[in-house]
């Protein structure tokens, strides 16, 4: 009988060791945390000024967007002190949010529409960490004008983020509004077609 009883008690203490296991808080989750970047860009008095400055300007959709970190910093290919002071680059790679936008009208830089430019902006998040910085708001599906500056082998830049993206589609006036709400210019299709010509 006695041992019976020990049998039960020790099966008793290690049910209550499973439950107390299910029951214990989990672990804390990862903290996020905010990296901000801050970044200058030109200044452009006039639309005209942004037009002649763009290497491409386009209208098009925003398809989609992916978070990416890149090193874009230039290397020289010259091993000449006198031409390269700082020496070779140390790799510093930043996070960008690229989007894809399919072209819809060329105005300036290219002839095929249909085809896609991918264009990319400082800040994203990777592995829980905001990486932030000024950003033109770009949703899926809808129609951007934009003046860029464009590389060979990265996606082209915004000239800034203020003053180089409006709205795709015109308003009430027929203008196009500039994205960013501390920009007042505005662009008209006759303004555009004088511009580039067509």
């Amino acid at each position: 009988m006695k041992s019976k009883f020990y049998a039960s008690l020790a099966a008793s203490v290690v049910l209550l060791s499973v439950v107390g296991c299910a029951s214990a808080p989990s672990a804390p989750a990862p903290v996020a945390t905010t990296v901000t970047y801050f970044a200058s860009y030109p200044n452009y008095s006039s639309i005209e000024q942004l037009a002649q400055r763009a290497d491409l300007v386009i209208r098009g959709t925003m398809l989609s967007s992916r978070v990416e970190s890149r090193d874009d910093s230039y290397t020289s290919d010259t091993d000449d002190p006198a031409a390269n002071p700082g020496g070779t680059a140390k790799p510093e790679p930043l996070v960008y949010t690229v989007y894809t936008f399919q072209i819809t009208d060329c105005y300036k830089g290219c002839d095929a529409l249909g085809a896609t430019v991918d264009v990319k902006q400082l800040g994203g998040i990777v592995n829980n960490v905001t990486y932030s910085s000024s950003q033109v708001p770009f949703t899926a599906n809808k129609k951007y004008i934009l003046f860029l500056a464009t590389y060979d082998s990265s996606p082209a830049d915004l000239l800034n983020p203020v003053q180089a993206a409006y709205a795709g589609d015109p308003d009430s006036s027929g203008a196009y509004g500039s994205i960013d709400p501390d920009n007042t210019w505005e662009i008209t299709l006759g303004q555009l077609n004088t511009l580039f010509g067509k």
